[in-house]
């Protein structure tokens, strides 16, 4: 008797885990952060490797530094959403310097950078908007402020 219950105590951990595995990773969390990312290149299109990106939240003020791959890529994965200032310098390069990119939850900014020969006093400025189209992914997505939210319409509200 004593091993027939052991056993179905097994059985149930088995099967309970079998119907965890089946459930969409997005049933136990909901992303909270966004992705900036990019190349850095010269004029003549040939990758920078090694340049310093620098990311300023302009809204905290946080500071992230990474550095571009062999390849010229660069990513920052788990941003919170805000507005970002990117800062790229290299060796014999000129600084860039890209304002107000925009970094949603659940989205890949991108920020691809050319660099012009210079020094590091010189420094190119480039004001960044969102993009009409998203080159990045395929997802459809949208953030609602407040104001929307509440004017939702929702089965049973605003009704007597």
């Amino acid at each position: 008797m004593r091993r027939t219950a052991v056993t179905g105590k097994i059985l149930a951990a088995i099967g309970l885990a079998f119907v965890f595995s089946l459930l969409p990773k997005s049933t136990f969390g909901q992303a909270v952060t966004g992705t900036l990312l990019g190349t850095v290149q010269d004029p003549n299109g040939a990758v920078v490797p090694n340049a310093t990106v620098t990311l300023t939240n302009q809204d905290t003020g946080v500071i992230n530094r990474t550095s571009t791959g062999s390849q010229g890529y660069y990513t920052f994965p788990t941003l919170n959403p805000g507005q970002y200032t990117v800062t790229v310098t290299a060796v014999g390069f000129g600084t860039f310097v890209s304002s107000n990119n925009v970094v949603q939850v659940e989205q890949a900014t991108r920020v691809d950078v050319t660099l012009r020969p210079g020094t590091v006093s010189e420094k190119v400025t480039v004001t960044g908007q969102t993009p009409l189209v998203e080159t990045t992914t395929s997802d459809l997505g949208e953030t609602l402020d407040q104001t929307q939210l509440k004017n939702l319409p929702v089965n049973g509200r605003g009704q007597s």
